[in-house]
């Protein structure tokens, strides 16, 4: 089964409607590639590299403090957040938002977001 990213896109967008300063969603393999991206920045390749070295980087440490599986890496900037969140185990989304999100209204819609996306990929050879 072949995933269209129409249909990525529009559980996306949906998203993006759901939860107000959201700036751009990326999904993206856990080796950088990118899936579907909508992100503003010209450099979509850095992005999804950046993405799958925190992602390794928030597993590893998860890891080694025995604090389970990974299941999402916050980074807060002076003017937003970034919020990673494993959809399995190799692919990633990318939420960067501004800095007035309301964090717990993101999260909700993130866990609802990941929902949609595992049953899309659920048969996918990712």
């Amino acid at each position: 089964m072949y995933i269209e990213s129409k249909q990525v896109k529009n559980v996306i967008d949906d998203f993006k409607r759901s939860v107000p300063y959201i700036e751009g969603i990326s999904v993206v393999s856990a080796e950088g590639l990118t899936i579907y991206s909508n992100l503003k920045y010209s450099d979509e390749k850095h992005v999804a590299a950046i993405t799958a070295t925190l992602v390794s980087l928030g597993m590893n440490t998860t890891t080694s403090l025995k604090k389970g599986d990974l299941n999402s890496v916050f980074v807060k900037g002076t003017d937003g957040y970034i919020l990673l969140g494993e959809i399995k185990k190799s692919i990633v989304i990318a939420v960067v938002t501004r800095e007035d999100v309301k964090i717990g209204v993101l999260l909700w819609e993130l866990q609802k977001v990941k929902q949609k996306l595992i049953e899309m990929f659920k048969l996918e050879n990712f």
